[in-house]
């Protein structure tokens, strides 16, 4: 799901697509072919299920390039690593503790008003996701 609103989005954005459904379709294809190994020896189930994924990410991608268009925001960047061998990490001094945030950004979006750049950070959400204190204890599935 990220891979295909990711790239699909760009290709709007940069004028590479016009049409949200047709740049859906491509990268579904693409990403059936590259990373899936094509539809060759794949069951009537998972091919139906496909198709069925394929009117969804479809209607995510119009509803996100349609907020996209409605806004005077503009995509600048997509998975953006912070931390790592990306941007220098977040840190954050508390007491005599220090904390070091990393991962990636979904995407990135900035608005120029007044000389003065604003920018709006978006995580896309697909699956579900339960609470567990110790995971956020160990530093782990955080999210901001």
């Amino acid at each position: 799901m990220h891979y295909v609103v990711e790239h699909a989005i760009r290709d709007l954005t940069d004028g590479t697509a016009t049409d949200p459904d047709t740049a859906t379709a491509l990268y579904i294809d693409r990403y059936l072919a590259e990373k899936l190994g094509g539809a060759a020896n794949k069951t009537a189930r998972f091919l139906r299920l496909l198709r069925a994924l394929r009117k969804h990410i479809s209607a995510i991608v119009r509803d996100v390039w349609a907020e996209v268009c409605a806004s005077d925001f503009k995509p600048l960047s997509f998975e953006l690593r912070f931390g790592g061998n990306g941007l220098p990490e977040a840190r954050v001094q508390t007491g005599s503790m220090e904390v070091a945030l990393g991962g990636v950004i979904d995407r990135v979006d900035g608005y120029v008003k007044d000389g003065r750049l604003y920018l709006k950070v978006v995580d896309y959400k697909t699956g579900s996701k339960s609470f567990r204190l110790s995971d956020v204890l160990n530093g782990l599935n955080l999210q901001m």
